[in-house]
């Protein structure tokens, strides 16, 4: 089998209410020299965010499952990856790491995920288990120069595996990378200061102008019916800011809407009016800087099952 010096790729499956958790082992993955997926981190505003996370999990090396005590029975589009994790590993061969379970929290198992052996994440050794499973697939692909085994709970790169550095290597080593160090330190503080002179004097030749334009931010999603088809022509606007201007939906239900103050903390109010659809309009509130979110509507017929 040829090797590859791409890193592993593992897409992060998990509830919006497990998001902090999972960022934090999404970016203790990417230190330890894993390339993980996930949807805040790798969707582009305006792709059509559920054909990219389909994409996502057929071309993973390995699914994730994220599991909390909220996440195990909660509908959502969760369970729709959960599926289309499943359906990729039935095209797997036998005996493949595909699917990984990890509870986030001490939670049961649904029943279909319990064929394959899940670890505790919240226990003292759980992530060294689920690396050590991630290191296991990286050699069974023959990729991957990250970390390969776990010595007293600290990481061992694959390049020291059959590696032993001589006393004198080692110690010519150590002191070019004093030099490199204090080169770069001198470097770094020379730049520094021809900044700031850079800057003072960039304010002086500025002094009676017009002040800077505010850093904004954007607030982008999607509006879908009950059996989660795109609403295309919706009008989309902001109840807190109505100097921003309203936008309609896309073909793909999307929206995008630009120009909120960047340090805006608090939620704002979205308001969405779709003609045949209630309630209209539809009022909720939404995170700023946030991931793709959704905006579900229901016919007047169905306003028993309104979401919103």
């Amino acid at each position: 089998m040829s090797s590859s010096t791409r890193p592993l790729c593992a897409f992060l499956c998990h509830s919006s209410a497990d998001k902090d958790r999972v960022r934090e082992l999404y970016e203790r993955l990417r230190a330890d020299g894993f390339a993980p997926w996930l949807d805040e981190k790798n969707l582009l505003p305006g792709q059509d965010w559920e054909q990219k996370i389909r994409d996502a999990v057929r071309s993973s090396d390995v699914v994730i499952v994220c599991l909390s005590r909220g996440s195990i029975n909660k509908a959502g589009f969760v369970q729709k990856e959960i599926k289309l994790a499943l359906d990729a590993a039935d095209e797997q061969p036998e005996d493949t790491i595909f699917i990984i379970p990890i509870k986030l929290e001490e939670c049961n198992m649904p029943e279909r995920l319990r064929r394959w052996q899940w670890v505790n994440l919240f226990e003292e050794n759980g992530y060294e288990r689920l690396v050590s499973s991630l290191q296991h697939r990286s050699q069974s692909l023959g990729i991957g120069k990250g970390v390969v085994n776990i010595n007293d709970g600290r990481p061992t790169l694959l390049s020291q595996q059959h590696e032993v550095a001589r006393p004198a290597t080692i110690k010519s080593a150590l002191s070019l990378l004093r030099r490199s160090w204090l080169i770069t330190g001198f470097a770094l503080a020379l730049l520094i200061v021809f900044a700031v002179v850079l800057r003072n004097n960039h304010n002086s030749n500025n002094e009676g102008q017009a002040e800077r334009k505010p850093v904004t931010a954007q607030l982008f999603g999607y509006v879908r019916d009950l059996n989660d088809q795109p609403l295309q022509g919706a009008t989309v606007s902001l109840d807190d800011f109505p100097e921003i201007q309203a936008v309609q939906t896309a073909s793909n239900g999307g929206f995008v809407l630009k120009g909120i103050p960047a340090d805006r903390q608090e939620k704002v109010r979205v308001r969405v009016v779709k003609e045949g659809y209630h309630p209209n309009p539809c009022v909720r509130n939404m995170e700023v800087g946030q991931g793709a979110q959704i905006v579900t509507l229901t016919t007047h017929q169905k306003q028993s099952q309104l979401p919103c």
